[in-house]
């Protein structure tokens, strides 16, 4: 974040339905959530899969805010706006310790500091921003980035750096302590379904590679190097990642990473396998995006869509 949002690129944000059959995704039902000349960005499913939480810039604004996108009947209006700020907030997502929405925030201070803050409180199944309660989840955690919770006391924290970004994982009991879990780090920050563990891209060799972090055993893994250049997946809640390239959908699946593959000079024919393509939005008339995530029932995923360079 920081510098790198120094001038947001443009960017829509899509949902499709998802089926999964065997190693092929089906996608269908495509449904544009933002409708914004600008920068629409970094989706996020509600634990329960009713609403996406996104951020974005309203033209001729300087700064993003948090919106809602509600799936399903909302009258004609199903965008609602969380928060209307003069700072900058980006990563929205449920704090399962608060059953509130936590936020990245760029402050309005003359180092436009960038710290972790606790924004609204859920009625029923709608966020309503209350800025008189909100607060800074820790004072001392600056730079900050990008995140995700662990469990309801520790999240992993992406802690900006002048060419290098590290990660860290911060307990909320202890928020004057941190620890660095790795040095040089891309955006991607996500939780491992069903584990106390965090995922991230390490930039450390020219290879990248999708690591995991286990908060319990305090120990790092290599999962799989990434596709070409490519920082950003997401979990499938049945244990298997997603990325893309170049318009195309591909799946990593952790068990099963050699596939019996039919050719037509050996059917039984096995090959290791990194990176299968699973789908190719072509054909749900969406070109490159780089941004993906999935909600918990793994029937739906939002994409993020940009306009020239990959942000």
């Amino acid at each position: 974040m920081g510098a790198s949002f120094a001038q947001y690129p443009t960017t829509d944000i899509y949902m499709l339905k998802m089926k999964t059959k065997k190693q092929q995704i089906k996608l269908s039902h495509l449904t544009k959530i933002s409708d914004n000349e600008g920068y629409d960005n970094q989706p996020y499913f509600t634990p329960d899969g009713k609403d996406i939480l996104f951020v974005s810039e309203v033209k001729g604004q300087k700064q993003t805010d948090v919106y809602q996108y509600h799936i399903g009947e909302m009258g004609k209006n199903k965008v609602r706006q969380v928060t209307n700020t003069p700072e900058s907030e980006f990563s929205p997502k449920f704090n399962p310790k608060t059953h509130r929405i936590s936020a990245v925030r760029i402050e309005t201070d003359k180092d436009s500091t960038q710290r972790f803050w606790d924004l609204s409180i859920m009625y029923g199944k709608y966020y309503k921003a209350l800025k008189e309660r909100e607060f800074v989840i820790s004072e001392q955690l600056k730079g900050i980035g990008y995140y995700d919770w662990i469990n309801k006391d520790e999240a992993a924290v992406f802690i900006v750096g002048e060419k290098k970004h590290a990660l860290y994982r911060f307990d909320t009991r202890f928020p004057a302590q941190k620890k660095q879990i790795h040095d040089n780090v891309g955006r991607a920050i996500l939780k491992v379904p069903h584990k106390n563990a965090v995922t991230f891209v390490s930039k450390a060799e020219s290879t990248w590679n999708i690591m995991q972090y286990d908060f319990d055993k305090d120990s790092l893994t290599q999962i799989v190097p990434t596709l070409p250049e490519c920082e950003d997946f997401c979990w499938h809640q049945k244990g298997y990642l997603l990325a893309g390239d170049k318009g195309k959908l591909y799946a990593y699946y952790p068990k099963k990473s050699v596939f019996r593959l039919r050719s037509t000079s050996n059917k039984n024919k096995e090959e290791s396998v990194r990176w299968v393509q699973v789908a190719d939005l072509a054909e749900q008339g969406i070109g490159e995006f780089y941004r993906l995530t999935v909600n918990k029932r793994g029937n739906r995923i939002a994409l993020v869509t940009f306009t020239g360079k990959k942000p």
